[in-house]
């Protein structure tokens, strides 16, 4: 009769180990199907505001992927589940790598015009050592004009850069576009109505 009493304790407990273990699963497989589903609506909307690919289609998971032993149902859904992920990443990276060309290209134009300046720099000098009155006389007629020719170009890559972004010019954005109405012509309900 003890054999019985303890095989059946036995048996409850197993049941009830097996039911916990039952139920932390299906909690897992639906975290990961909320994850999965999260994934993929992310990348959905972030592929739409980038315009960099068309909208991902939402993956169902076959019932036969989803096998009920511990150890290889768990990798099977966690492999599932994230590659949504994945793409997400390499979607956030694509759409990083894009945005940040224009902050690259900057730079890189910033590191030449450095070197050229310094190049320019070492010839003035050597210029200065070996340069004739008459040589360096020209020097200082030809200055402010190449100063100006410099300048003119530099606005004229500026404003043609503006242009290209769609970007207003700067002087725009120091004229007052507010109107004062004069209250003795009109009255204050025609004012209300124009604001």
């Amino acid at each position: 009769m003890a054999n019985i009493a303890q095989a059946s304790a036995t048996v409850s407990k197993l049941q009830m180990e097996l039911n916990t273990y039952w139920m932390q699963n299906s909690s897992e497989i639906i975290t990961q199907k909320q994850a999965q589903t999260t994934a993929e609506l992310t990348t959905n909307l972030v592929l739409e505001r980038t315009g960099l690919g068309s909208t991902l289609s939402k993956n169902t998971v076959p019932a036969s992927t989803i096998t009920t032993t511990t150890t290889a149902g768990s990798t099977t859904i966690k492999g599932v589940y994230r590659d949504p992920v994945d793409r997400l990443e390499k979607h956030i990276l694509d759409y990083i790598h894009h945005c940040t060309q224009n902050a690259k290209k900057i730079a890189e134009t910033r590191i030449q015009l450095a070197k050229a300046q310094m190049d320019e720099f070492k010839a003035l000098e050597d210029f200065e050592q070996i340069a004739t009155p008459s040589q360096w006389n020209i020097h200082l007629m030809l200055k402010p004009k190449v100063k100006l020719c410099s300048t003119k170009a530099k606005n004229y890559v500026l404003a043609t850069k503006r242009a290209e972004y769609d970007l207003p010019p700067k002087f725009i954005s120091k004229i007052d576009f507010t109107f004062k109405i004069d209250e003795s012509i009109v009255n204050k309900d025609e004012i209300q109505a124009t604001y």
